[in-house]
């Protein structure tokens, strides 16, 4: 292997560059593909001064034409079914990370794809090569009659991870973002993928949803959270003790009826999850008869269960778009984070006008101008883009 395609040029592929550097001790060439902000990511490098021959910043277009032995496609989830599809077209082993593409159908598209070409593809779920998610499976593999699970995911508005201010994709539901890793980790623990949603609940704008669901028998609810006030990452074990495990600040701490144990000792000694993820697959790629490691083979049962959640989700969205434009919008904030969402989902608006549009429309609702009355037999989409 010679070099490495890295698509995408915010935080997290500074991130991940940084670590292949190490793993690979600047003897891999790489070509960075970006979209927006390719001398911002010319001046990151040059201040950055790494120790390496050859590196590469090139317009997406060129990610068939500049190739690569191998690509991580890290850059914004909607663009990663189209720019994935054409890489495994090449024959070219791939690693995306989450969410893999925005429906079960393209995942479905992009497995068979793989398996077509002959090609490896692998999802990236980083916390599967935590030393203390594995540790906590042992924990809980004694339990025999557990009744119910438990888990909460939440973030601040403002938070600095490695090194950069960590932002959100405003036109990627909360439940596309989050739930990769949830039900990774919830299928790992458990070593099933058989599970249901019973039904989910819809607050804040679409910043908050609760999630009631069945897994294996077992009753499991999922709360997630952006614009929250602290970081929260906490699973919740219910059998005749209660097993909580908060990993919010990593390697995390488990709590056994209150009793604490530190779940990962090694932790400041020990690479990151993330580093051992890449060398599994740069290990897998150099060996060639080495198998995937099934932590990052792609889940279609993963990807099924969030179109499950999506089509109540897009139910509730809509429910509470039309209930704040007839009646009153009752928090400001909500309502902003909603229809932001809205427009970028529907492509009504582009990211570098959204903000406009959004305080125009509410404007709009605001004064009172837009007729109201025939809203309920209209299509919700078709009513908005007449006024913005």
């Amino acid at each position: 292997m010679k070099k490495i395609g890295i698509v995408g040029s915010g935080r997290w592929a500074k991130v991940t560059l940084r670590i292949l550097i190490n793993i690979f001790n600047g003897k891999i060439k790489f070509v960075i593909f970006s979209n927006h902000g390719i001398e911002q990511l010319k001046n990151w490098i040059s201040e950055e001064n790494f120790k390496i021959d050859y590196l590469e910043v090139a317009d997406y277009e060129q990610v068939d034409k500049k190739i690569c032995d191998a690509y991580i496609i890290l850059n914004a989830a909607k663009d990663h079914f189209k720019i994935s599809k054409k890489i495994i077209s090449l024959g070219k082993p791939i690693i995306i990370e989450k969410p893999l593409a925005l429906s079960k159908s393209d995942v479905k598209i992009l497995v068979d794809l793989s398996i077509k070409e002959k090609t490896i593809f692998g999802a990236s779920n980083i916390f599967l090569f935590a030393d203390y998610i594995l540790n906590f499976k042992k924990l809980i593999s004694a339990s025999q009659n557990i009744s119910s699970i438990e888990f909460i995911w939440s973030d601040p508005k403002n938070e600095s991870r490695y090194g950069d201010l960590k932002h959100f994709d405003a036109s990627l539901g909360i439940h596309k973002d989050v739930l990769p890793h949830i039900f990774s980790i919830v299928f790992y623990l458990f070593e099933t993928s058989k599970a249901t949603i019973k039904n989910i609940c819809y607050l804040n704008g679409g910043s908050y949803i609760k999630i009631s669901m069945i897994i294996e028998g077992k009753n499991c609810k999922i709360e997630i959270k952006r614009n929250n006030k602290k970081r929260e990452r906490i699973i919740k074990i219910l059998d005749k003790n209660i097993i909580k495990m908060d990993f919010a600040n990593e390697p995390g701490i488990a709590k056994i009826n209150n009793k604490k144990e530190i779940l990962d000792t090694q932790w400041d000694i020990s690479e990151s999850p993330a580093t051992k993820m890449y060398r599994s697959f740069f290990d897998t790629l150099i060996e060639k008869n080495s198998s995937l490691d099934p932590r990052i083979k792609p889940s279609n049962e993963i990807y099924a269960l969030i179109d499950d959640v999506d089509a109540l989700y897009i139910k509730e969205q809509d429910k509470y778009i039309r209930k704040s434009i007839t009646d009153k919008i009752d928090e400001l904030d909500d309502f902003n984070y909603c229809i932001k969402e809205y427009f970028l989902v529907k492509s009504l608006a582009k990211y570098d006008d959204v903000d406009t549009k959004v305080l125009n429309f509410i404007k709009l609702l605001k004064n009172k101008s837009i007729n109201t009355e025939n809203l309920i037999n209209k299509d919700l989409s078709a009513f908005v883009r007449m006024h913005i």
